[in-house]
């Protein structure tokens, strides 16, 4: 579903937390947690976040379901899922489109599908906890679904799916990247195959968020102010009686194709559109010794791409070519440019290649550590954050936790590989990660 907060999000974070860099490197990141945890009978683990000064707060619900559990032949039910989960009706609410869910929360939403994960977040204001927490409950015992649900949601996820492999360049290049790199089981796609969802029946995605789409397969975290208490009361008293659940089937990973270059066509929207190359490349998992290595390789490379942006286009958002989302798309780091004029796509991606590895081969230094720990923060937990700070961007925070713990991230360990990073660990993250056999090539060439 189109959002907006995983934006707002990494914004934000890039914002407020370079002011971190002054001073150095916490040791193994020993300020203490401001959240509290506990689980329900029933499975759910609960997070809170209390945050006094929070003037909005955030509820989030994090699903371990995503684009890689599809069932052959239906790629795109848990996309399906994702939509009907926000805009179905309950037992105590009506059946809405999308406006009138954005309509809802004019403080902001989120509802996204992840590889391995489904996110379902509102934000509001301080006195609607026990509303929200209550609508949280009724979405997760049972959803009303109707074929008109379904039929209103089919022409809005063709949309986006148009847009995320032909219509928008840039996330198009990327996501055929990432297709290649890492293909889904069952021959399934990212968002879905549009032929494929149409025969799904409605009753089968009732069926399939009855089973999955339960406390035994969710996290929930609460951010913002609130009586830590009455809240934890309330949770129980709400989820407390839901059924668990199915557990999901193992999902075992794909072989990539051997072919590591590739052409696709787009159908640009824009104007003037213009052909797009770019590599995608494997990220390691947080717990390949060569994590913290990676990490401030892709953050040195953005902000060198960032500091060669400025003054360069006065209005609006640079186009920067690297680009890693460390839990929303943790497994992929991208780098992409449009063609210039007067460019071949072989010179465009010769460009990518050499701008790639002089932003590679400069010697760490310490405050490339310090800066990315800092820019880390917010995302992996490697530096404390004032509770106060926290508290303008709670949606941020609320879903980093409940991420970090779905990916098994110990932001402490973390935090100590930053301070004992080496220069041959660099070399090595170098040579492992950015390497040509670590690389899909794609370029996308308008209709």
């Amino acid at each position: 579903m189109n959002n907006l907060l995983p934006c707002i999000c990494i914004v934000c974070c890039l914002c407020l937390i370079p002011g971190c860099n002054r001073g150095v490197i916490a040791q193994a990141n020993q300020a203490p947690e401001i959240h509290t945890e506990f689980d329900l009978d029933n499975g759910l683990k609960v997070m809170l976040m209390p945050l006094p000064s929070a003037t909005k707060n955030t509820l989030v619900v994090l699903y371990d379901v995503g684009n890689r559990n599809d069932p052959a032949g239906k790629s795109g039910i848990a996309h399906m899922s994702e939509h009907l989960y926000v805009t179905a009706a309950t037992e105590n609410t009506r059946s809405r489109n999308v406006q009138q869910y954005m309509a809802d929360y004019p403080d902001g939403w989120n509802a996204q599908t992840g590889d391995d994960y489904t996110v379902i977040a509102t934000v509001f204001a301080a006195d609607r906890i026990e509303d929200e927490i209550s609508d949280a409950a009724d979405r997760m015992r049972k959803l009303k679904i109707e074929q008109s649900d379904f039929d209103r949601e089919i022409p809005r996820i063709d949309i986006e799916l148009q847009n995320m492999y032909q219509g928008f360049p840039p996330l198009a290049v990327s996501n055929h990247g990432r297709h290649y790199t890492d293909p889904l089981p069952n021959d399934g796609r990212r968002g879905g195959k549009i032929d494929e969802l149409t025969t799904v029946t409605v009753a089968e995605i009732q069926d399939w968020l009855d089973q999955y789409y339960k406390p035994g397969n969710a996290t929930l975290i609460l951010a913002g102010a609130f009586d830590e208490d009455a809240t934890r009361k309330l949770i129980e008293e709400k989820f407390g009686d839901i059924d668990r659940g199915n557990q999901l089937a193992a999902v075992s990973a794909v072989t990539p194709s051997e072919k590591r270059i590739h052409q696709v066509e787009l159908k640009a929207v824009s104007a003037e559109p213009k052909t797009r190359v770019g590599f995608t490349f494997q990220a390691p998992g947080p717990d390949d010794p060569l994590y913290a290595a990676f990490l401030v390789h892709t953050t040195r490379m953005q902000m060198s791409a960032m500091n060669k942006a400025r003054g360069t286009k006065p209005q609006g958002m640079p186009d920067i070519p690297y680009m890693f989302r460390p839990l929303d798309e943790p497994a992929f780091f991208y780098v992409s440019s449009n063609v210039n004029e007067g460019e071949s796509s072989d010179e465009a991606l010769k460009r990518l290649e050499t701008m790639l590895h002089d932003d590679l081969g400069t010697a760490l230094k310490k405050h490339h550590v310090i800066s990315t720990s800092s820019q880390m923060a917010m995302f992996l937990g490697t530096r404390q954050i004032p509770a106060k700070m926290m508290a303008m961007n709670t949606y941020g925070n609320a879903f980093a936790l409940g991420r970090r713990h779905q990916m098994g991230i110990d932001s402490n360990k973390l935090a100590q590989q930053f301070e004992d990073l080496t220069d041959d660990q660099m070399k090595q993250a170098h040579e492992k990660f950015f390497g040509e056999s670590n690389r899909i090539t794609v370029t996308g060439t308008p209709k």
